[in-house]
């Protein structure tokens, strides 16, 4: 009897789990096969030849977007040949989610757009793109990728995509949540294959899945506003250590660097620019090493971060494209606001992803890299 009891508990189970299948396909809901899984064996940090479309639950309104993965684990539409081929300039893009660009088609990837302008304008040397960035990303986690990962592409140049958020990121409570070595260790796990078949062929495994996502999302959203009690001030020094040892890194294996510094956005009012732009870097310093703990917090935080990054950046001889200065200069006609999508998101619109690439570019046209 004990028997056929639990021989008809799991006929029941596996019925209504069959059933439940069923009801999800046909009402639309398949499997989500995405392509977030680490990898050692490529060069990339996604899963490869992903074909994915994302989608994002309300009120993130600009999905489906195309986030496509190549052979070797980067969001791309193509592969790139190691070695690096004779007469091919290769960059390498690193950066957080303004980089890897969420709720934007892969062809409308800053990436993807520089490539097409410096091989638009350069009829002799091959320009190849290559975007190995991830969201929650900060300098740790570039310098990690790079040394295990992002040499064996043998970029000619490192571009680090520096967004606001990056000093804060290097509290522990991020560290824990959104670090690369978090799901470097989560994919290590026994059950990690188990969970990527059930991803690719189960409907139901992909419901549960989004909601438990959806109370972690907001659980981590409630403990978010934890660590502003938190002081954020000895990290801005732990930044400028580890931007050393990434330059060293770079001057080691004879590699360009590069920053891009993307300001922050506030909508529905924009930020004065030019104002933000004009902020005295020494001023900005002497501010921080007085100010009390809220203050130092904000300002590491905020759009002041860039005077101050670029006083550092110069100091250590490093160039960068900052565009910051790229909006204070726009004619009063043209809104910043555009370049981002607002007012359901703060990240970059394609057109944002556009200006950036041509920014790169025009500073790539006027400091052209040596012949690969």
């Amino acid at each position: 009897m004990l028997r056929q009891g639990l021989l008809a508990a799991l006929l029941g189970t596996a019925s209504f789990f069959a059933l439940l299948e069923a009801l999800l396909r046909l009402g639309g809901y398949g499997p989500d096969d995405i392509p977030y899984g680490y990898d050692p064996g490529l060069i990339g940090d996604f899963q490869p030849a992903k074909r994915h479309i994302a989608r994002h639950p309300p009120p993130a309104d600009h999905t489906p977007y195309r986030f496509d993965t190549n052979k070797q684990g980067l969001r791309a539409d193509q592969d790139f040949t190691i070695p690096k081929p004779i007469g091919v300039h290769r960059l390498l893009l690193l950066g957080d989610s303004f980089t890897f660009g969420p709720f934007v088609d892969n062809h409308e990837l800053t990436s993807a757009q520089l490539q097409t302008l410096l091989n638009k304008e350069n009829a002799v040397a091959l320009f190849e793109v290559v975007n190995a960035a991830m969201s929650g990303w900060t300098l740790i986690d570039q310098f990690e990728y790079l040394r295990e990962k992002g040499l064996r592409l043998q970029p000619d140049l490192v571009a680090i995509s520096f967004y606001i958020n990056d000093i804060r990121e290097f509290h522990p409570f991020f560290r824990t949540t959104l670090s690369r070595q978090v799901y470097r260790e989560q994919s290590q796990t026994p059950l990690f294959k188990t969970q990527l078949f059930l991803r690719h062929y189960s409907a139901t495994y992909s419901l549960l899945r989004d909601i438990k996502n959806r109370f972690e999302i907001a659980a981590a959203a409630t403990s978010l506003s934890a660590t502003a009690p938190h002081d954020y001030r000895p990290f801005w020094p732990a930044y400028l250590e580890r931007l050393d040892a990434f330059a060293a890194l770079l001057q080691e294996q004879h590699i360009a660097l590069l920053f891009i510094l993307i300001p922050e956005s506030d909508h529905p009012i924009a930020p004065d620019w030019r104002a933000q732009n004009a902020a005295a870097a020494d001023s900005l310093v002497q501010q921080l090493r007085t100010a009390e703990r809220e203050q130092g917090n904000h300002l590491l935080e905020s759009n002041a971060l860039l005077p101050l990054l670029r006083q550092a950046l110069t100091q250590r001889g490093i160039p960068y494209v900052d565009l910051l200065e790229q909006f204070a200069r726009l004619p009063s006609n043209v809104d910043p606001q555009t370049f981002y999508l607002w007012p359901q998101d703060h990240h970059l619109s394609p057109r944002g992803h556009l200006f950036a690439a041509e920014t790169i570019a025009a500073y790539l046209h006027r400091h052209p890299l040596a012949a690969p």
